[in-house]
């Protein structure tokens, strides 16, 4: 199983997961990771931006399986951001497909993003059409859009999964869920947007489960995106009483609102059904579980 992206939220948990399953890893990480990427995994340096180096990669650990799970953090602001997202998000998937191809990969795992459909005023659904109101969201579905191509056109096996909100432990810093349990721990305070904007936070280990069975499901999954999602909304301002109840502190809420971003939304939430009946997938973590899980690997971290 290669694996890029690798030191990420999803990719640190999945490439965990992988190892723990009794698979071989290969690790695809930039040579300036700020990461370890953990025991058990073959360490391979390239920046997708790179294409000797990636297609060296691939070609030196010959993998069975692919999940493309590299993009650059957060959403881009300035011309350069916007470069590197298309130059990773974009067309460092096509390089990925092309070998793929050319290597013989049983089944290649897009992971894309419930930011390419556009917000709309109920549940979103695979079969909506793409309408990404974010430079991120439009990066990650027009990847989508050519990772389904080549598997229409029979050239491989492919599958593209669209998380929503994930959360879990290592996810990164200054995102709201580590900001409001630090905030709870640590006795600081912390901004929430002024208009309540909702989400459908899904446990990283869930969004594992959705991949892990999009790598190893049949032939028929290929050519398909599928939603991973809760189909629960829990606005901003919800989610931090539930840390609250969780780690039975209280977290102190600035007077200045936290700027917007660009996704924010009154309505965001999967329909997950297509999941459940072609993955047998649903979420087996609720908020609150989660969330206990992310605090406590959070304490661990910081002692």
């Amino acid at each position: 199983m290669l694996v890029t992206g690798a030191t990420g939220l999803i990719g640190t948990n999945l490439v965990q997961r992988l190892v723990a399953l009794g698979s071989e890893v290969g690790a695809v990480v930039r040579p300036a990771a700020e990461r370890p990427v953990g025991p058990g995994v073959s360490v391979l340096t390239a920046d997708l931006r790179d294409a000797s180096a990636t297609e060296s990669a691939v070609r030196d650990f010959e993998p069975t399986c692919i999940v493309s799970a590299a993009m650059p953090t957060g959403h881009a602001r300035t011309a350069e951001q916007r470069q590197a997202a298309l130059d990773v998000g974009l067309v460092g998937t096509a390089l990925l497909l092309d070998l793929a191809v050319e290597t013989g990969v049983g089944r290649f795992v897009q992971v894309g993003s419930s930011l390419e459909y556009g917000p709309r005023d109920r549940p979103l659904r695979e079969d909506d059409p793409l309408e990404p109101t974010t430079f991120r969201g439009a990066v990650k579905a027009a990847a989508s859009v050519l990772c389904l191509q080549r598997a229409r056109a029979g050239d491989l096996s492919a599958v593209v999964v669209r998380p929503f909100s994930v959360y879990g432990p290592a996810e990164r810093n200054g995102r709201l869920v580590p900001t409001a349990l630090r905030a709870a721990f640590g006795g600081s305070v912390m901004a929430l947007t002024a208009e309540d904007v909702v989400h459908d936070f899904v446990f990283v280990d869930d969004v594992v489960d959705g991949i892990v069975a999009a790598l190893t499901g049949d032939d028929d999954l290929s050519g398909r995106a599928i939603n991973l999602g809760t189909g629960i909304e829990t606005s901003n301002s919800e989610l931090v009483q539930v840390v609250e109840r969780v780690t039975g502190r209280p977290v102190a809420l600035a007077q200045a609102p936290f700027p917007p971003s660009p996704s924010d939304t009154h309505h965001w939430v999967a329909d997950s059904s297509l999941a459940q009946a072609v993955l047998g997938w649903t979420p087996r973590t609720d908020l609150a579980s989660g969330l206990d899980a992310t605090a406590r690997h959070l304490q661990e971290g910081v002692r």
